[in-house]
């Protein structure tokens, strides 16, 4: 069977294929009650909850990942994140593109809204704040013309992904900080890079979404809270260069998600992802205010995308349908 006819099977299974689901949760263990709330639970969400592809992986039997996008849809799921994670630098094989096509075009026959891929996030080097960059390999380029000729040529290496897998977005980074300039200039370089990037992302229907991180799972990152990122994005001054706010990172970092309250920042968030802080698993396990997160959410009228970035504090299928009841709980209270 080729990729159309995989595909095309696929998009047909419909409700078989949930009942089958469930079927096989209660089957593997997971109690009767559980198999039937998730059942009852296939409404459609609210909020544009998008699980990356490590979620949900144990109670979507068959089918690989199309069939864990299926599940995603029958279980009332509108989007999907990280659908595949782009390697700039890395030349996809036939079967690689071909991977991609498929879960493009089964996410829009089935419906779902495909958010943005981790890209662009360089974590190891000074790619933007720096004036020079070392390849793992100990190569190093040298000025701002060979530096912006390399984020070309990573830009047009993600987009081609993002056009297969149907995606309008990516993460970015800048890297880490060049202890060799002084913070002005660093910012000055970032800012510039930045604006470089986004002018060739509005050519081409894309949008840059920077992801600030935290210094304690990142040392010497240059974006290290999400007010810096937003600072960036509105020097950038387009609509094609915004942040990713990432609740885990920005509670790690500063301690708290009181950044959201600032009109600055939260005119620049352009996504967020959810995992609770430090656990970095779904909500409820960990120390994030969830209840004031989504009261805040409401009242922001936010509709945009919320990737799903963490573990799951329980395993197996048993944890899936721990995941799925985290994210109706927190459906219910918008």
């Amino acid at each position: 069977m080729d990729r159309r006819d995989f595909i095309s099977a696929m998009a047909r299974a419909g409700a078989g294929f949930a009942a089958l689901s469930v079927a096989g949760c209660a089957s593997a263990g997971a109690s009767d009650k559980n198999a039937a709330k998730s059942s009852s639970q296939a409404r459609k969400f609210k909020m544009k909850f998008a699980p990356r592809s490590g979620l949900f992986r144990n109670v979507a039997r068959g089918g690989g990942e199309l069939g864990r996008m299926r599940w995603l849809k029958e279980h009332g799921f509108t989007a999907l994140e990280g659908a595949f994670f782009i390697q700039p630098m890395v030349k996809y094989s036939s079967k690689d593109i071909d991977k991609q096509l498929s879960i493009g075009e089964f996410a829009a026959q089935v419906g779902l809204e495909m958010g943005g891929c981790s890209a662009m996030n360089e974590k190891d080097s000074p790619l933007m704040s720096g004036e020079c960059f070392k390849f793992s390999d100990g190569k190093t380029i040298r000025g701002r013309s060979a530096i912006r000729d390399l984020l070309i040529e990573q830009m047009e290496a993600t987009f081609a992904v993002l056009r297969r897998l149907g995606s309008r977005a990516f993460i970015i980074g800048a890297g880490t900080k060049d202890a060799n300039l002084p913070p002005e200039k660093q910012y000055e370089n970032v800012v510039e890079n930045m604006r470089f990037c986004a002018t060739h992302c509005a050519r081409n229907g894309f949008t840059a979404l920077i992801e600030p991180l935290n210094l304690k799972s990142h040392p010497n990152i240059y974006f290290d809270n999400a007010t810096l990122g937003a600072k960036v994005a509105e020097d950038v001054g387009s609509p094609n260069c915004k942040i990713l706010f990432d609740i885990f990172h920005e509670h790690m970092q500063t301690g708290t998600l009181k950044s959201l309250e600032d009109e600055k920042v939260w005119r620049q968030i352009g996504a967020f992802h959810f995992s609770d802080s430090p656990s970095r698993k779904e909500p409820f396990t960990g120390e994030i205010d969830y209840r004031w997160l989504m009261a805040l959410l409401k009242r922001k009228k936010w509709d945009g995308i919320i990737g799903l970035e963490h573990g799951q504090s329980v395993k197996g299928k048993e944890g899936d349908l721990k995941v799925l009841e985290a994210y109706r709980k927190l459906d219910d209270m918008v």
